[in-house]
């Protein structure tokens, strides 16, 4: 689900260049600007979450999923943000200096505050923007609205320009076609009140897994819900893919703390991820934070690989109490299942020189019990 958020749209600008420096949020995700597990850098030198202002040594940002800046923030330097999801602005949101942003189609960027253009910013709208407060364009700036039906360019406040700043390229404010604060109310109710109310439709407070009695227990709680129909817990093994397990109807609307809680039995010894989605009566959907829990065997059993890293060639030990075949399926670091083999002995030789070099998940069965060794090829 997405957190409504006012909506701007920025630059249309030649797409930075690919070789520049940059950050990309997790899809299908909801985080804050300044947690380091909402980004994915481009390049190890980079701070853990984009800078503000985001300027220079920054050439891009990507937005998707849900993300929310908890405080103004200012992007320069030839810099460009482009929102594919959502982005909430908690103050100013300010562009100077050929500084860009772009809202692309389905793209959501809600401003709590005012928008501020200057030093040639461009700034196009292809999704919805909400600002709450007044825009003003200075010098070259220019703001250049394409949205049209419910997507749309909703301001709250006043819009004025000096120097040579435009709107869709006329000195005259309602050539950019903006909308008023009671037609955002009238042709998108649900993003008026997220807006207004200033809440989330789901406000998740926590995601936990614990193992009780060799089974897992998820439990999650809502600080509020709006129009949430209901939730579905999914698991993975690898943290990067996900099966759905259980669906839990939702609340609907709701201003109190709400729990709940679902029990897992499909489960064996070994690492497990777990994730909530949260999905509303239109379809959108939201996703919680993840929470990780390990299953420990009562019986001793474990697995040695070496060497690790390796070129190619690696042996993989078995530590067992029970004398069973086990099952080795080799993964890569996405997922996929690149070899499968099975074996009775107590070792087990492996070449994966015909793979591509990188990280690889080893995963080791035998009856109930699972271990996983992660190795790196070089």
């Amino acid at each position: 689900m997405k957190k409504l958020v006012t909506i701007i749209a920025l630059v249309v600008v030649a797409q930075v260049g690919k070789g520049q420096e940059g950050y990309v949020s997790n899809d299908n995700y909801t985080g804050d600007w300044s947690s380091s597990s909402s980004w994915t850098k481009s390049a190890p030198w980079l701070g853990d979450v984009p800078p503000n202002p985001v300027n220079g040594s920054t050439a891009y940002v990507d937005i998707y999923g849900t993300i929310n800046h908890g405080s103004g923030l200012t992007v320069s330097g030839g810099s460009t943000l482009t929102i594919y999801d959502t982005l909430i602005v908690n103050g100013n949101l300010v562009l100077s200096g050929g500084g860009n942003v772009v809202i692309e189609n389905g793209g959501i960027l809600v401003i709590l505050g005012g928008y501020d253009g200057s030093g040639g910013t461009v700034t196009s709208n292809g999704g919805r923007a909400v600002v709450t407060g007044d825009l003003s364009i200075v010098g070259g700036a220019d703001v250049v609205n394409n949205a049209t039906g419910t997507d749309a360019f909703y301001l709250y406040g006043t819009p004025s320009r000096s120097g040579g700043a435009k709107f869709n390229g006329s000195n005259d404010p309602a050539a950019s076609n903006f909308r008023n604060e009671s037609e955002l109310q009238s042709n998108d109710p649900s993003l008026y009140s997220l807006v207004n109310a200033g809440v989330l439709p789901v406000e998740f407070v926590y995601a936990r897994a614990q193992v009780v009695n060799n089974d897992v227990q998820v439990t999650w709680a809502t600080a509020s819900e709006l129009n949430n129909d209901f939730f579905v817990v999914e698991r993975s093994t690898d943290g990067v893919n996900y099966t759905a397990i259980q669906q839990v109807d939702g609340a609907g609307n709701s201003e109190e703390l709400l729990t709940y809680d679902i029990m897992d039995s499909q489960v064996i010894s070994g690492t497990y991820f777990y994730r909530v989605k949260q999905v509303d009566f239109d379809g959108q959907f939201d996703y919680s934070e993840i929470a990780r829990v390990t299953l420990e065997s009562n019986e001793p059993f474990d697995v040695k690989a070496y060497p690790n890293p390796t070129n190619g060639p690696i042996t993989l030990d078995f530590f067992a109490a029970q004398d069973a075949a086990v099952k080795v399926v080799v993964r890569s670091l996405q997922g996929e299942v690149k070899q499968v083999v099975e074996s009775t002995g107590l070792s087990l030789g492996l070449d994966l020189s015909s793979f591509p070099k990188g990280y690889y998940f080893i995963e080791v069965y035998q009856g109930q019990q699972k271990k996983i060794v992660k190795v790196i090829l070089n």
